[in-house]
This record gives structure tokens, sequence and C-alpha cells, in this order.
């Protein structure tokens, strides 16, 4: 059982810089599978693009841990931009800010395990980032959970609007 836990606690690192921010989702789809999206939002002045990242799932109850390659669903990734960015963004070789969405996934089917516990990590932050020591070579850690045998084919809930916050210069914000 210890050394399960340990195996779950373990992280497995992809490699880019000036992540912002991320998400795990899931859908049921039936038949105890779900589609995993894992979502990462990387400043555009980072020049390494992710084609894949690695999602770990454990249970302890279910002697569980596996972890599963999710490619990208958006090669590249997709620029966002706050209304003020664009077209002056970093992301279309632009001197302003800019961040870029990369979406990543794939489906799974599970048992039902009561206590799935999922993850990602990336690194690492942004090295403008005053509140963490070393912010460019620390990672970013996102974690989802699950209860399979009380909601199975449940779905996560989701980020519906861009975790990207800007304010404009000379315009109104609200």
């Amino acid at each position: 059982f210890f050394s399960l836990l340990v195996l779950c606690l373990i992280s497995v690192v992809s490699f880019s810089t000036h992540v912002v921010g991320s998400e795990i989702t899931y859908s049921g789809l039936g038949n105890n599978q779900y589609f995993f999206r894992v979502k990462y939002w990387v400043d555009c002045s980072s020049s390494v693009p992710i084609n894949s990242v690695i999602l770990r799932a454990c249970s302890c109850s279910c002697s569980f841990n596996n972890s599963y390659t999710l490619p990208v669903l958006n090669p590249g990734g997709t620029p966002v931009f706050p209304y003020c960015s664009w077209p002056n963004s970093v992301c279309v070789s632009g001197p302003d800010a800019g961040i870029r969405e990369y979406t990543f996934g794939t489906t799974i089917t599970l048992g039902t395990c009561p206590d799935y516990i999922f993850y990602s990590e990336i690194c690492c932050r942004n090295g403008s980032i005053t509140n963490i020591t070393n912010p460019l070579s620390t990672g970013m850690n996102v974690r989802a959970m699950l209860n399979a045998s009380l909601a199975p084919n449940n779905s996560a809930p989701y980020i519906t609007s861009l975790p990207v916050g800007y304010a404009c210069c000379n315009l109104a914000n609200t």
C-alpha cells in the first residue's frame, strides 16, 4: 500500500517555459470510458512547443497506478488574446504580451474505484513572477479527482472563460 501511495505522488514533468495556468477535465462517455483533456496556458515568449503531456492516474483503494501520454490536439497551440493586444501580441511577432493555449486529450477506460487522482505537471513558470523562488525552475502541477463508484460516467467542471488576466493601458477595463 505504501509503495503505491509513493508512486501516486511521483510526478512526471513535461517541459516548456512561462506556464501561466492549467486545468484537467474529463467527460464520461459511458462503459467506464472518459475523455480526458489537459490544458496549459503558456506565455507566447516561450519558444518551446509542447507536443504531449503525461497524465498520471492512481487509486490507493484499487492498487491502480498508470500513466497516459496525451497528444496535443492543437499543434503549436492556439493564441488567446485580450482585446487590447491583437495584432501587437508576441504570439504574432509583436512586442506585447500574449498567451498560447495548448490542449491535450485522449480516451481512457477506468474501473469503478472510489478515489482516482489524476495529475499532470509541466515546468517552468514565468521568470517575472516575484512570489515564487526560482520560477524558471518551478513547475506547475494540476490535479483532478473522480469517485467512479459513486458517480460513474461523471464529468468534471471546466473553465468557461480564459484564465488570462490583462488590464489594457488607456482603455476602460470591466
